[in-house]
């Protein structure tokens, strides 16, 4: 418990440092006077989570079961021999950097060759990366406590907010056939539900706050930035979606050349869900200019930056950020801090819930799953258990 109340209050120094360096965040209360002592006081049964924190030589993981009960070990790697966090966030970088590739590379090879004669052959290696990362974050203690539990929370530090946890491959495939597509188990169809949080503190103070039902939604979409940006061919799909699955509770659709910094801002400060789709980009270097792509309001584009959303007033109930974030995968947080981007500042300012991707979206198939995304919600589904269920019947499906 001491452990994890270090790594929560080194967390919170990080942020309240990274905004007092910002002149546009000054004024920011960030984290300051957090009551630690009971985090786990009241901690809610059927919850499970698990806290990383890359120190100066080793790398922990903190995990808490059901029952509020706290673990701290240092990361090993399946020899059981510590990786210093040095070596920790050199082998996920690998690991996120071939993936990061791996995924137009293959694609592009499988597209072409589908009209051949011969049959295809896949790639099956990136399964074993992507088990052996799971092995190393998830030891086999900690998981059997994980199992337990309906939701687990997962916190991560440094590069592992890089890190797609729900893919972490669980069981690899033995079938080394080429000609056949490898089909491991992912973290995802574990029968627990995943939710990230920057901190516990602040998972455990947005818990608190009541639930109000999903009564308005609104949305946000620009597909063509007229030859400013790259076009978004699925967003005209995702409006359509939401059109179909809420109707008359889809209030306001703001498009095209509206899609304006200041519409953006008024809308986010409306209850409800919020879809935004348009282009974004992550700073890791500088993450308080990560930024949200707007048009302009007397032409171009414009930019809605993390430092801006740190100052404004948010209270929409669940953001829905269909953003792409490419290009980061060769470089890391801040050495020895802590990630505050764009999903960050939405929370800090006042979101319950932000759902975002941590790469780039692909158009021909992100809109089919946040279809049935949309449709839970629209059920009273909570938005975590609705995205696990999704993910799992888009697996299931192909």
């Amino acid at each position: 418990a001491q452990a994890l109340e270090h790594a929560e209050r080194a967390k919170a120094r990080g942020l309240q440092q990274l905004l007092w360096q910002s002149s546009a965040s000054l004024g920011v209360a960030g984290e300051a006077g957090t009551d630690y002592e009971d985090l786990l006081s009241d901690w809610p049964g059927h919850t499970a989570a698990v806290e990383y924190f890359l120190g100066g030589s080793h790398a922990w993981v903190l995990a808490i079961n059901s029952d509020g009960d706290v673990r701290a070990q240092i990361i090993e790697d399946v020899n059981g021999q510590p990786i210093p966090s040095r070596e920790l966030v050199f082998r996920v970088q690998q690991v996120i950097s071939r993936i990061d590739g791996l995924g137009p590379t293959e694609g592009r090879r499988l597209a072409l060759r589908a009209g051949a004669s011969q049959p295809l052959d896949f790639n099956n290696q990136w399964q074993h990366s992507l088990n052996e990362l799971y092995r190393i974050l998830l030891p086999a203690n900690i998981m059997a406590d994980l199992r337990r539990a309906e939701t687990v929370v997962v916190v991560p530090h440094h590069i592992l907010h890089y890190v797609p946890f729900a893919a972490l491959v669980t069981e690899i495939d033995a079938n080394t056939v080429a000609t056949k597509m490898p089909l491991p188990k992912f973290l995802v169809e574990e029968p627990f539900n995943l939710v990230n949080a920057p901190s516990l503190s602040i998972w455990r103070t947005l818990r608190r706050e009541a639930v109000r039902p999903l009564n308005s939604v609104r949305a946000l979409g620009v597909g063509d930035f007229a030859g400013l940006a790259s076009p978004l061919p699925g967003v005209s799909k995702e409006l359509s979606h939401l059109r179909e699955v809420f109707n008359d509770r889809l209030v306001e659709t703001v498009t095209g050349q509206n899609v304006t910094k200041p519409n953006v801002l008024r809308l986010l400060q409306e209850q409800g869900l919020l879809v935004l789709a348009t282009h974004g980009q992550k700073s890791p270097e500088r993450p308080l200019e990560s930024y949200v792509l707007c048009r302009g309001e007397t032409g171009g584009i414009d930019r809605l930056t993390a430092a801006e959303l740190y100052t404004t007033d948010v209270n929409a109930d669940l953001i829905v950020l269909d953003a792409c974030y490419g290009g980061f995968a060769d470089a890391s947080p801040m050495p020895g801090d802590d990630l505050f981007g764009i999903q960050r500042g939405l929370l800090q300012a006042g979101a319950r819930t932000v759902v975002a991707g941590l790469w780039d979206i692909y158009d021909a198939t992100a809109p089919d799953i946040m279809h049935d995304f949309y449709r839970g919600l629209a059920a009273g589904a909570s938005s975590g258990g609705s995205l696990a269920n999704d993910q799992r019947a888009f697996l299931q499906r192909w």
